[in-house]
């Protein structure tokens, strides 16, 4: 008697299986060697260093290993400025064009290299988190080379599959399903006047929200900036707004699994695992439904965050929620408004 799959699965591929476990490599195996090594005070740049596995999903080896390559030392230069805003207590002015050169960078790369994932959101999400982090000038150097390291092990991971493909016996090559994603590299996306004013659009909406959150008074205005910066890339599409209403309700849900997960206050090791199993999880479904990913993004994101800080874990709870709305408000605007300023710059159609 064989078991029906249930349909909501239906979508999870092989690819999607194989991506998870590389993420989940590339973040457990780090925070594990800093757990022993009594330096949890490193892990939450090990944390974000992981990144660079989530770029290259799906590409050839070839187009892979120059993706990962280039988000690596993308990566490492993000989560360096941060430590240097951090280290030596950078006014919120310098933290602002910091923030919108990230934007405007990681909305460039992704349209030259072809990335998925697209836009800014780790970059800002790395820029605004570690420069949160309290560091000390002398330990600088400690925290920039755990960041190349981990970096550097995601390349490695991320190319992995290279080697399992070769030496794989023929019955189980099988089972790999073929790599499809070939991303073109070229510059012409940016010289066009409409992705400028895309762009710049972004980072108003970006830097905007995480003012307006910071005005506000909220304990950690990130992640209003982190909620535009996950909304926007897609604002020339018309999924646009269900994904605006997929990032705060799935936020909103994924807010009360993190509540589950976390204010029973795990321990080092148990909060590492947690963390490790829902970047799995999020790779699974983030191709198949945003929504559902954001059950699994959201804890992530809320224990990657406080990896290092160790914050009360009740009001970052709530400040995902508030922040979130903040975001998905400011996104809304300047989406309604930036869609009608395109739509009326596009060419009349030839009758």
């Amino acid at each position: 008697m064989t078991t029906r799959r249930p349909r909501w699965l239906n979508g999870i591929g092989a690819l999607d299986v194989e991506a998870g476990v590389r993420a989940s490599i590339s973040l457990l195996v780090p925070l594990l060697i800093l757990f022993g090594l009594d330096r949890l005070d490193l892990a939450v740049y090990a944390a974000f260093g992981a990144f660079t596995s989530l770029y290259g999903r799906s590409e050839p080896y070839r187009l892979r290993a120059q993706t990962l390559i280039v988000a690596a030392l993308s990566f490492i230069a993000t989560i360096g400025v941060a430590i240097l805003l951090s280290a030596y207590d950078a006014p919120l002015w310098l933290l602002a064009i910091a923030l919108a050169l990230a934007v405007a960078y990681g909305i460039a790369s992704s349209e030259v290299m072809g990335w998925i994932p697209r836009g800014s959101i780790f970059f800002v999400f790395s820029l605004l988190v570690i420069s949160n982090v309290p560091i000390e000038p002398a330990a600088m150097g400690e925290a920039l080379a755990v960041t190349a390291a981990v970096t550097a092990f995601s390349v490695l991971i991320g190319m992995s599959g290279w080697l399992l493909r070769k030496i794989a016996p023929r019955r189980a090559k099988a089972r790999f399903r073929s790599l499809h994603n070939r991303p073109v590299r070229k510059l012409s996306p940016v010289k066009t006047r409409t992705y400028w004013y895309l762009a710049g659009v972004n980072i108003v909406g970006v830097v905007g929200a995480w003012a307006l959150a910071l005005a506000a008074g909220i304990g950690h205005p990130y992640w209003a900036a982190v909620a535009v910066a996950a909304i926007m890339p897609t604002l020339a599409s018309l999924t646009v707004y269900r994904r605006m209403w997929h990032r705060f309700f799935g936020t909103a849900a994924g807010v009360v699994v993190a509540a589950g997960l976390f204010l029973w206050n795990p321990s080092p090791l148990a909060l590492i695992l947690i963390i490790v199993l829902c970047q799995f999880g999020a790779e699974l479904f983030v191709g198949l439904h945003y929504g559902i990913a954001l059950l699994f993004i959201t804890p992530l994101a809320l224990g990657a965050s406080n990896l290092g800080p160790q914050d009360p874990w009740g009001p970052l709870l709530v400040d995902r929620v508030i922040e979130t709305g903040i975001g998905a408000a400011v996104a809304f605007v300047i989406i309604v408004i930036a869609r009608r300023v395109v739509s009326r710059e596009k060419p009349a159609e030839p009758a």
